[in-house]
């Protein structure tokens, strides 16, 4: 006969681990202080006027609930992980806002929407879009006497915000401000009052959308590498004489994407890749995969040797065609990054930038009755003496990139290719974008506005 003594024990020892482990877990709890954005005191906080106090919140029963209910700050290298956790301690599931909305919650300089809650406007600003004129009117709503100020550098305004944490005696956040630009964002309010933001009919949330294919061009057109490339550069590198990096100057974006996309330490691959890029349609290469089956090239084609020269490592355009993308927001689909999907569901306003002054005016007029009157009848320009919008840099800007379409779109096919690397704006209808050919936006939404 068989002894179970020693298998029972070790049945029983094994399960009071699982109760040991089970126990430990529901005590388990997440610091993210680690993540939060710079802090300073209280006491010796001297920026007070943009100070945010965070609501208080109720003390949670358990260790875990009261960790998530802290309103802190996360990285956005730490989605992953906070994600998973928000997933079991999310106690909010009756909001529409959920702690996973990291475009609201977590702040972020591009993304996070700015909130002013005496008009109650939540606006979600966009590169490329008049961000910096609406950026600039939401300083003006606050009563900044430098409200146009736009200066270059660390304390740029209007887009630097510099978030820093303040906390009391006992090391507690008990609010925040922005020390650059003194706006508020829905990230340094509690969840309860962003889900009333983003849900109440008294909110307005407004955003400005423009022609993908003028939007594309006119990242292009800014972002290009200016260093003028010649033939000899060119010949120097394809013999793979370049054993350090070129100097190409501002912008950063395109040339980094060429360094990152190039073989390490290939210098002379990288020069060529940004040679490339200065062409629009080479920079279409560069922010576009073309889906296998494409009639141009396939990911079959990546393989070839014809295509891709005796060397692997040879440069070839066909290498960018079929490659990830290189991403950025001042050119990426606004249906890729601006917002968790759900959101674009809850924008009431959304202004086109080729009808930038009669919108305004709109959003203005909604807000309050004389709103317009305050901030967009004068003020604006170089000497302050237009209205917003009648002929600031941005409008001058979009004009500009009109003249140069033909410019850059010189066949058919590269209208399409565009217009497939947008299709999820276009298939978004809350973004309010039609298909249209080259140079007919601005005629199109103007006769519509004033219909």
């Amino acid at each position: 006969m068989v002894d179970v003594t020693p298998r029972k024990s070790l049945i029983k020892l094994i399960a009071l681990t699982v109760l040991l482990l089970v126990s430990l877990a529901s005590q388990f709890s997440f610091d993210a202080s680690f993540y939060q954005p710079e802090t300073v005191s209280s006491s010796s906080s001297s920026a007070s006027r943009n100070y945010r106090i965070i609501q208080s919140k109720k003390k949670a029963t358990s260790t875990t609930t009261a960790a998530t209910a802290k309103q802190l700050k996360y990285s956005h290298k730490q989605k992953s992980i906070i994600a998973k956790f928000n997933k079991v301690t999310n106690h909010n599931n009756s909001l529409f806002v959920q702690r996973t909305d990291f475009s609201l919650l977590s702040y972020n300089e591009a993304t996070t929407p700015i909130v002013n809650e005496e008009y109650k406007l939540v606006l979600f600003a966009n590169p490329k879009i008049g961000s910096t004129v609406l950026k600039q009117l939401m300083r003006r709503m606050m009563g900044y006497e430098d409200y146009d100020a736009n200066t270059w550098g660390k304390e740029k305004y209007p887009h630097k915000c510099g978030m820093v944490n303040v906390t009391n005696e006992n090391g507690e956040v008990t609010g925040s401000y922005c020390r650059y630009n003194g706006l508020n964002y829905t990230s340094q309010f509690s969840i309860q009052q962003v889900n009333e933001m983003m849900t109440s009919d008294e909110w307005t949330r407004a955003t400005f959308v423009r022609d993908p294919k003028e939007r594309v061009l006119s990242a292009f057109l800014m972002l290009r590498p200016r260093l003028d490339i010649t033939p000899k550069m060119i010949k120097r590198a394809k013999r793979g004489l370049y054993t350090k990096r070129v100097d190409y100057g501002p912008p950063p974006q395109l040339r980094n994407c060429c360094a990152k996309m190039a073989p390490t330490g290939d210098f002379n691959w990288e020069l060529l890749c940004v040679n490339h890029v200065q062409t629009f349609e080479g920079f279409l290469d560069m922010i576009d995969r073309v889906p296998t089956g494409d009639d141009t090239i396939t990911s079959a084609d990546y393989n070839s040797r014809r295509l891709l020269g005796a060397n692997k490592e040879e440069f070839s355009p066909a290498r960018l065609r079929v490659s990830e993308p290189c991403k950025d927001i001042h050119w990426q689909p606004l249906n890729d990054w601006r917002m968790e999907l759900k959101l674009f569901s809850r924008l009431n306003f959304i202004g086109h930038l080729e009808t930038a002054q009669h919108d305004i005016h709109r959003l203005l007029d909604r807000l309050h009755h004389d709103a317009w009157e305050k901030f967009g009848t004068s003020g604006w320009g170089e000497y302050r003496n237009e209205s917003m919008f009648e002929s600031s840099s941005t409008v001058n800007h979009a004009r500009n990139t009109g003249v140069h379409l033909k410019e850059h779109y010189t066949r058919d096919d590269i209208e399409q290719r565009v217009e497939r690397m947008y299709n999820a704006d276009y298939d978004n209808k809350y973004l309010d974008l039609e298909r249209l050919k080259i140079g007919e936006a601005e005629s199109f939404y103007e006769s519509r506005a004033w219909e």
